[in-house]
């Protein structure tokens, strides 16, 4: 599917978790939207401020405290607004919100949900009718979790008043690139190719490092998914293979890879979105080998149990019961099986059927 071109009346937003996200994923879009006279706006959670092995190779000091942080976050905001120039979009059209690079799971499991509200807000005041955002399929923890935010805002009371169409980029995938939804492709000329380069350039304190990987962004196409309009869960590889809700029961199937580079024990994260109310973040380590056990999902932000479920494996398989009348009413549901590979996730979030 093609992307169809832009107008003088198309307001478009792109959220990026960290200064260069958004020339990665939408460098051509961005100058395509511009050139046809639609007002495009850039929205950034973090300043890409905890990046410290660039950092200390570029300012030669081992050394990072928090104000060194600071002034490295200072850099990679002139980066992108520098990167922004290129394709003439003006400085008064990014907003920076200033979250910790590196910090939106650990904020979301702690029941932050203020991201979520500032979006919405966002979202509000500059009406886009185009709105371009990460993929839960992302397998860099702020991007998944910014992508889980986006769809919490989307549904927020402020938010309300015409939906936007909604985009979703993948950057950080494994082996075979893709993510739930439809595809949609926008062609860039050899023009728009060659700006976006440039674009990508401004981003040096990235470029100096990992020339080739970010060039490589720099493309005839940049690629999109048009997210379902339900939870879709037909993608094989992702490791959480099945929901459902039976006889008072959410039952999730696991399905595990082996993968070089996985450390620790898998835990399994549940994130529900009450409207209204305070969210619900829970978690579970799942046992090793047991084959049929008890386990208890933890509140994260009190860290009592909340509920007892069962866990049922084979050496690749699993299933996760847990009880619906001991969990709070949701509006909204996402899961996580977290098996660290590095720095990376095993896999991204995915959104379960409403109970």
């Amino acid at each position: 599917m093609t992307l169809e071109p832009l107008g003088r009346q198309s307001r478009l937003m792109v959220i990026a978790p960290h200064p260069d996200d958004e020339t990665l994923a939408a460098g051509g879009l961005m100058q395509q939207a511009a050139a046809a006279g639609a007002a495009v706006r850039v929205l950034f959670l973090t300043n890409g401020d905890n990046d410290p092995w660039p950092q200390r190779a570029i300012e030669r000091r081992w050394r990072i405290g928090a104000a060194d942080r600071a002034r490295w976050g200072e850099r990679r905001r002139g980066e992108a607004l520098a990167a922004l120039a290129q394709f003439g979009i003006p400085e008064a059209n990014a907003l920076f919100l200033g979250y910790p690079d590196q910090g939106l799971t650990p904020g979301l499991m702690a029941g932050d949900d203020s991201a979520a509200d500032r979006l919405a807000d966002g979202i509000a005041e500059w009406r886009p009718t185009l709105l371009v955002s990460p993929s839960l399929s992302d397998l860099h923890p702020d991007h998944s979790a910014a992508a889980l935010f986006v769809r919490m805002a989307l549904v927020r009371p402020s938010a309300e008043g015409g939906a936007p169409r909604m985009l979703e980029y993948l950057i950080h995938a494994r082996g075979e690139r893709g993510a739930q939804g439809a595809a949609v492709v926008l062609p860039l000329s050899p023009e728009q190719v060659e700006r976006k380069r440039r674009s990508i350039l401004r981003h040096a304190s990235q470029t100096r490092f990992f020339p080739k990987r970010l060039l490589a962004f720099a493309a005839e196409r940049e690629e999109f998914v048009a997210p379902p309009p339900a939870p879709d869960w037909a993608d094989p590889r992702h490791p959480s293979r099945e929901a459902a809700i039976e006889g008072g029961e959410l039952r999730l199937r696991l399905e595990s890879r082996a993968c070089l580079g996985a450390f620790g024990r898998a835990t399994l994260y549940l994130a529900a979105n009450r409207l209204g109310r305070s969210s619900l973040r829970a978690e579970t380590e799942l046992p090793e080998r047991s084959r049929d056990s008890a386990l208890n999902l933890i509140d994260c932000a009190t860290r009592q149990a909340i509920a007892q479920g069962r866990f049922q494996a084979d050496r690749r398989r699993a299933e996760v019961r847990l009880p619906l009348a001991a969990l709070p009413p949701t509006d909204q549901w996402f899961v996580k099986l977290e098996r660290r590979h590095g720095f990376f996730d095993e896999a991204g979030w995915r959104e379960l059927p409403a109970p």
